[in-house]
């Protein structure tokens, strides 16, 4: 009984052909890994943003919050959050509060990192799946108002997708206002009620991106 096996151009065809569909799987399971680390990062933003405005409004109409707060050193003050927390203590508040837990808000793209950065730095600074909360009463630079009584002042919170674009995601960045931001600084100063004596410099908070929050991309 004759038996006839591949011929050497067959198995080529077979092997090339192999070879397409392994590519093709390849790529979309890496597409899959990274929608999926997007997912979890737009449902940890939406959740932090909520909670951080459902509080804002909490404190801004003298309801009572069960948040400690924190001073600007990161220091407990052996007080809850209120409507004369100056807007950088809230800030450090929100992240003290939603770090609690050790295994809260990682960064799906680092999960070695926390996802949450108190800090002033400019945002191509930043890496992907981070998001950094920032005082930014009025125009002039991040941390502005960083001492005014949080009832009055503005903050952002911004989710880094690949600020440095090594990723190839866009889009890089989106952010989000609470509060009540003016665009000119003087009259942004009296909104808030806001004097050096009592408040300190109008721009506050650390230029530098937490430490456990920050990484190089492909470290």
């Amino acid at each position: 009984m004759n038996q006839k096996g591949f011929s050497l151009v067959e198995l080529l065809v077979v092997v090339a052909i192999i070879g397409v569909l392994a590519s093709v799987g390849v790529v979309g399971y890496d597409r899959y890994v990274e929608n999926t680390k997007r997912k979890v990062l737009d449902q940890n933003y939406e959740k932090i943003f909520r909670f951080m405005e459902t509080e804002f409004t909490i404190v801004a109409n003298n309801l009572g919050s069960a948040v400690d707060e924190y001073n600007v050193s990161n220091t407990a003050t052996g007080q809850k959050i209120n409507a004369d927390t100056t807007c950088l203590e809230f800030l450090n508040s929100m992240k003290k509060f939603l770090l609690k837990d050790n295994d809260a808000f990682k960064n799906p793209y680092r999960t070695d990192k926390t996802s949450i950065s108190v800090d002033n730095a400019g945002w191509s600074t930043h890496s992907p799946g981070q998001i950094s909360f920032f005082c930014y009463k009025s125009s002039g630079g991040y941390g502005s108002g960083g001492g005014c009584p949080i009832a009055r002042a503005a903050f952002r919170v911004i989710v880094y997708y690949d600020p440095k674009g090594t990723m190839g995601i866009t889009p890089q960045q989106r952010h989000k206002l609470i509060g009540t931001r003016v665009d000119n600084v003087a009259a942004a100063q009296a909104d808030c009620g806001w004097n050096q004596t009592d408040h300190g410099n109008w721009n506050t908070g650390a230029d530098a991106i937490d430490t456990d929050a920050a990484y190089t991309p492909g470290s």
